[in-house]
Formats: C-alpha cells, structure tokens, sequence
C-alpha cells in the first residue's frame, strides 16, 4: 500500500474517500465524540459491507479506539462483519498490543466465519513510551503488517526530548531503509529507535532551553 487516507465514518466522505484513488481507506472510529461513536460504528459497518459488494481492489482498514480507552471491543464488533482487511491500532505500546488486538481479531474471526488471521494489523506508535518497546514488534504476530509513527503526538507528550530535528532523523532513517528495500516492521522499528536515540545524544541544541542535555552518550539526564 503506498497510500492510506484516513477519513471519518461519516457516509458522504467515505464515498468520497472511495473515489481518491488511494491505495486504501481507513474508517476512523477513534476520533468520534462520545455522543456519536454508536452512529460512527453504525456507518462503518454499513461501509464496509456495501464496498465489498461492490468489489475493487481497494484495501480497507478501520483505525478504532486504543487498546486502554475502553472502546476497542464495541468498535470491532461493530465492523467485524464487514470484514476488514487491517485494523489501524492507536496507542500501540509494543508487542503486547499487538498481541492482544489479535486475540481479540481471532475469536471474531472465528465467530463469524472469517478465515483466521485474515484481519492484519498496522500498531501505530503515537506515544513516548512507545518508542522504547519498538524492537518487540519483531515476530511478536503473523498479523502485524506495519508500524506507523505519529511523532507529533509522541513530541506533545514528550517535549523535553522529542523535538522536531528528532522526528526528521528518524523519518530520513526510515525513508532510506524503505528505499533500499527493507520491509521488516522490527528492523525498521529498531532503526527508528536508534536514530531517534542518536539525534538526542549527539545533538542536544534542539532541546528546549528548560532542558538540559545529555548526562553522557547513552543516556537522558
């Protein structure tokens, strides 16, 4: 997939998103309100299911609620049925997200006589924490089909230390081992991690005046 477009579950941009041309459409239950997260799933579904009736080539991805919001389960019984090919998971942490979003893949699976593990899965990885646990990705499941990253989100938690010539070190990194071929999610992970790492610790004028650089190569003060 060389494009996603994300759009809400909402009907009109839905269709429109279907004619765009990209490579896939991600519905996008995690950003409904709280007063419209039932309609939001009720759309989704309805979706998903007419745009496999009519068939194309399109992949169709569903982005639902992080693993600790509470919502996960009501998202992925909404749109199971329609049987969706990824699911865009929020607030991946590492392996045990991933791992515990395909058990969950697997018993509607099941229940719904979709072919086991036929549901993959793209751990998106918006938070601080989730740059420490990149290297789990790496044969933690047969599902996982990509890590996404979403360093804005990650430098807003963590401002002292993820900062904008970070992001571009680990986007460059990333872009280069794509060119070159590199498709494995745990060696790209591992390469982000150490160019994010890298940029920290040899090059700290980026760093807010309030904080102070590094103690020591290898390690945040």
């Amino acid at each position: 997939m060389r494009s996603l477009l994300i759009a809400p579950a909402d009907e009109q941009w839905l269709a429109e998103a279907l004619g765009s041309g990209a490579d896939a459409v991600v519905v996008d239950l995690a950003s409904a309100a709280l007063a419209t997260r039932a309609g939001a799933r009720a759309v989704a579904a309805r979706f998903l299911i007419n745009a496999r009736r009519q068939g194309g080539v399109l992949s169709l991805l569903v982005r639902t609620h992080a693993l600790d919001s509470g919502e996960t389960d009501a998202d992925l019984d909404a749109v199971m049925a329609g049987a969706p090919d990824a699911i865009l998971l929020p607030g991946s942490l590492g392996a045990p997200s991933v791992q515990q979003l395909s058990a969950k893949l697997a018993v509607r699976e099941a229940l719904l006589g979709l072919a086991d593990g036929a549901t993959r899965i793209i751990a998106v990885a918006d938070r601080a924490q989730s740059l420490f646990n990149m290297g789990s990705y790496r044969g933690s499941s047969a599902r996982l089909l990509g890590v996404a990253f979403e360093m804005a989100l990650v430098a807003l938690q963590h401002a002292d230390r993820i900062v904008s010539p970070t992001r571009d070190a680990v986007a460059q990194k990333i872009i280069e081992l794509a060119k070159a071929g590199e498709r494995d999610p745990g060696r790209l992970c591992d390469a982000a991690l150490e160019a994010c790492l890298q940029a920290i610790v040899t090059d700290p004028s980026p760093l807010p005046p309030h904080a102070s650089p590094p103690a020591r190569p290898g390690f945040l003060s």
